[in-house]
């Protein structure tokens, strides 16, 4: 198995032991400015936490105060798949992501791209899960969706584009979080604590 997959196995049987109520910061404080969006308010957080599985998640988007030190709350909208290839190293969604990120900055302006431009133009890409068109992961199927980030993070922000993340299996779609600290790979933790950062 690869580290990925050791990592991700790990996280699952974590996942598997959890309580039957999720803590305090699995319902985070919604700011106004999310309160009337639905992937962001928190509703789909009981589903995720009774019926939920671990997966990787690629950050396509994120607020660029979680990147440093603070302690206030913002949006991530975060790539993931269950297509075989690209689980096999969830870096690969690193590609889905620099070319939505090309269509953001340099739109393409051939004939029949219109609507790929604009669905790549909005300011945060769709945060109840939807999926990601085709020309953007080479007719992979590849899903985004959004959710509040917090500070219970390992070194309290971000500090990599890859997360675990808690998302509803199979062909459920909704919403999606961070998966609780509990649930991080210790590598993965001890990674994140090490690299440095921003300060």
């Amino acid at each position: 198995m690869s580290r990925h997959a050791d990592e991700l196995a790990a996280m699952r049987a974590a996942w598997a032991q959890r309580p039957r109520q999720g803590p305090p910061e699995w319902y985070p404080f919604v700011p106004d400015w999310a309160a009337n969006d639905p992937g962001l308010r928190g509703g789909f957080r009981n589903q995720l936490w009774s019926a939920g599985v671990i997966d990787w998640g690629w950050i396509v988007i994120a607020t660029d105060s979680l990147w440093r030190a603070g302690n206030d709350v913002g949006q991530g909208n975060i790539l993931f798949t269950d297509d075989v290839y690209l689980r096999e190293d969830p870096g690969r969604l690193d590609a889905v992501s620099t070319a939505i990120w090309e269509e953001r900055t340099n739109p393409k302006q051939a004939v029949g791209r219109r609507a790929f431009r604009e669905w790549a133009a909005t300011p945060y890409l769709p945060t109840v899960t939807e999926r990601v068109p085709q020309p953007f992961s080479e007719g992979r199927v590849v899903w985004v969706a959004g959710t509040l980030i917090t500070r219970a993070l390992p070194a309290g922000r971000l500090m990599g584009h890859l997360v675990p993340i808690v998302r509803m299996a199979g062909n459920t779609l909704g919403g999606i979080a961070i998966a609780p600290r509990f649930a991080w790979a210790a590598d993965l933790v001890a990674r994140w604590e090490e690299r440095p950062g921003p300060t």
